[in-house]
């Protein structure tokens, strides 16, 4: 038997907010985590694992800036750090509804042959 248009099979249902109280409690712990230790992971992640943080940062920029993270190991600290740079104006200036310098495609280094990008 069909169900009546804007009714549920199940009246009772799950109670109102159920889930996104288990959100708001993972996102408070998340939070306090932040505070905490946020500022130094971040800065081993960025020292001791440039890759993994370059992920970060692309999986938190609009979907169709390119980012080559394949080469980032073979950048010298003050090219990263150029690089992170770029990424984050790129980011601010989409945010922002402004054109950015290179915001549409952040590649491969100067000088680097690797071609291979993140979408």
């Amino acid at each position: 038997m069909p169900w009546e248009k804007g009714k549920s099979g199940n009246p009772s249902g799950r109670p109102k907010g159920a889930r996104s109280k288990l959100g708001e409690s993972f996102l408070d712990k998340l939070y306090r985590d932040w505070k905490e230790h946020g500022i130094e992971v971040l800065e081993r992640v960025r020292t001791e694992h440039p890759k993994d943080y370059m992920k970060v940062i692309a999986s938190i920029l609009p979907r169709d800036i390119k980012l080559d993270v394949n080469h980032v190991v073979e950048l010298t600290d003050v090219e990263r750090a150029k690089r992170i740079d770029q990424l984050l104006d790129a980011a601010r200036a989409r945010r922002d509804g402004r054109a950015a310098e290179g915001a549409g495609d952040v590649g491969p280094a100067e000088g680097s042959s690797d071609s291979s990008s993140i979408h």
